[in-house]
């Protein structure tokens, strides 16, 4: 997630250019080059499955052999996608809003990568999301959020804009 400035990344041949807000998925396994253009500093966010990997012992797939592509998400897409998404009539026990970032060759799984899903959720003002469990780690990214907050064991915690928070399974 491109948190502020411009730049470019380089990835197994491709080139994408990227900016504030944009979304980048990359395959692993391959040399990854970031560089900012010339208007200023820029601040990226990146995560990555490689602690999963190393924790199963396994190892990126060799160049040209990963599942994935890299995929570039601009964020006036991801507004323009957030936007249809919250003109939709609200369902009864819905828990806000999410679009689930995917690709061509990921859509069927509604994965960004094999083994990670990728998904901005929204709530209007004064909403809430019931309290739920996730089966897996999930880690959080604050976008914006003036007001917003998690209630863990009864604890109030204030989210702050790019605070991250990684959430245990269960």
């Amino acid at each position: 997630y491109v948190i502020a400035g411009s730049g470019a990344t380089s990835v197994g041949g491709d080139t994408l250019s990227w900016g504030p807000g944009d979304v980048l998925v990359l395959p692993g396994g391959q040399t990854v080059a970031h560089t900012a253009s010339g208007d200023g500093p820029a601040v990226l966010w990146v995560v990555t499955n490689e602690p999963a990997l190393a924790f199963e012992g396994l190892r990126p797939p060799a160049p040209g052999e990963a599942r994935i592509d890299p995929v570039h998400y601009p964020a006036e897409e991801i507004a323009r996608q957030i936007d249809v998404l919250t003109g939709l009539p609200e369902q009864e026990n819905q828990a806000g809003v999410a679009l689930i970032f995917s690709s061509e060759r990921t859509a069927d799984s509604r994965n960004a990568m094999p083994s990670m899903t990728l998904a901005m959720n929204t709530l209007a003002p004064g909403q809430h999301q019931r309290p739920h469990r996730h089966n897996a780690a999930a880690i959080t990214l604050c976008v914006d959020g003036p007001g917003c907050f998690s209630m863990i064991d009864g604890h109030r915690i204030d989210w702050s804009p790019f605070s991250t928070m990684v959430t245990p399974p269960g």
